[in-house]
């Protein structure tokens, strides 16, 4: 669910320019202070849930502005001081206000698609190379394990090649090209 903490987010998030979207825990509520519905779309003033423009690498913030089709909008009181762009900060809340905030389409397509391909190969390598039983507690070393977990079956891959004359190849490119072919969009 989410294995990387808010402080790990945020320091991928600032040093490499890299969205971690990750699922919301159960136990994990909005932030008190931030008007956020379920989905974590943030809402103006009135309650009229806003349209995500762009996220601003430089400045670390989001733009999010009124939707085209504001039904509250023209009963809305504030409607004539409503600056119509409102700016967010990831920090309020990392996990739904990441670099990529978790109610928009991509980050939902993302999570519905290729979060289940992925899941389904550590599985199989969790399996495969008998690391049911070992426990993973930090980033260090999952890295460290997956890059173990990568070079058996780089090793494994070469030796089927050299036995089965390059038709394993085929399969596993054919397969490639199918799993790149995700729906995201």
């Amino acid at each position: 669910m989410g294995y990387i903490d808010a402080d790990r987010k945020k320091h991928f998030r600032e040093k490499n320019h890299t969205a971690i979207i990750t699922r919301v825990r159960s136990s994990m509520k909005p932030p008190q202070d931030f008007d956020l519905e379920s989905d974590g779309c943030p809402s103006c003033f009135w309650g009229q849930r806003l349209t995500h423009e762009h996220f601003n690498w430089d400045t670390q913030t989001h733009l999010y502005v009124r939707p085209e089709k504001g039904q509250t909008c023209n009963f809305c009181p504030f409607s004539g001081h409503c600056p119509q762009e409102f700016s967010f900060s990831p920090t309020v809340h990392e996990t739904y206000l990441g670099a990529q905030p978790l109610h928009t389409m991509l980050a939902q397509k993302l999570l519905q698609f290729a979060r289940p391909i992925v899941e389904a190969n550590f599985s199989e390598d969790k399996n495969r190379f008998m690391l049911k039983t070992f426990f993973i507690n930090s980033l260090n070393l999952a890295e460290f394990v997956s890059l173990l977990v990568d070079s058996a079956r780089l090793l494994t891959v070469i030796a089927r090649l050299k036995t089965t004359r390059g038709k394993q190849l085929k399969t596993a490119l054919d397969d490639l090209m199918i799993q790149l072919e995700l729906p995201l969009f």
